[in-house]
């Protein structure tokens, strides 16, 4: 079971259904792309809620949800680089793409300066 698509899953079905948060199951790679998330204003934030789940506190402006599209790019049989430039040259399409890197995890921006795997794709 790949525990970051189902998170994304479940965002996604939230935000449709109007939910004010959902629960995730916990892991800490699913933690960091919170804290990304979170960092980024696309979620409220979350907060442990049980010993294996993690409570996402959505966000909505104007009623209508802040991340209107969320994709999987790499998933566990096929996985996806991009270098610095392809990074930079998606960030102008409006589209922001969580990615990891030896770093931590990441949203690239204008000022990225090196690549990674390619984890979501946020519209």
């Amino acid at each position: 079971m790949d525990r970051l698509s189902d998170m994304v899953a479940r965002i996604k079905n939230g935000q449709r259904r109007r939910r004010l948060s959902v629960e995730v199951l916990e892991s800490r790679f699913c933690s960091m792309v919170l804290d990304c998330l979170t960092r980024e204003g696309f979620i409220r934030g979350y907060s442990v809620s049980g010993k294996y789940t993690l409570n996402v506190f959505l966000k909505y402006k104007d009623s209508r949800p802040v991340i209107e599209d969320c994709k999987r790019i790499s998933t566990q049989g096929r996985r996806v680089y991009y270098s610095a430039k392809e990074l930079r040259r998606n960030y102008f399409n409006n589209e922001l793409i969580v990615f990891t890197s030896p770093k931590g995890v990441f949203l690239n921006g204008p000022l990225t300066k090196e690549g990674g795997e390619a984890l979501l794709k946020i519209k």
